[in-house]
């Protein structure tokens, strides 16, 4: 799912043809000064595995209130163009991973 803003929906293309043509949609909620809130309550209620492609600062805020109880919480150190993925468990949200474009090595 993608703000639809064009590089985000770009980048969740790139992951759901990797993964199979997997769905993409846009849905609203992901702009970068939206209120993390409606997410952390939808989220609340899906079981399955999925993926947000969204903006600086609202997916770091969003990782707050997941993890901290609390937007303003820099809970995860967000680069631009990095991917994170969170876990939910039963004491609540937490880190799995995080890959950050430096990370990357290009082979030219």
């Amino acid at each position: 799912m993608h703000s639809g803003v064009l590089r985000a929906e770009q980048s969740a293309l790139l992951f759901s043809q990797s993964w199979g043509g997997i769905c993409c949609e846009q849905v609203p909620g992901l702009g970068p000064n939206d209120d993390p809130s409606t997410w952390s309550a939808q989220l609340a209620s899906m079981h399955d595995d999925i993926m947000l492609v969204g903006h600086l600062p609202y997916m770091q805020r969003l990782a707050g209130l997941l993890i901290c109880g609390d937007a303003e919480r820099q809970a995860i150190h967000f680069r631009n163009g990095g991917v994170v993925s969170l876990e939910r468990r039963e004491s609540g949200w937490s880190l799995l991973w995080q890959i950050n474009p430096s990370l990357l090595h290009r082979n030219d």
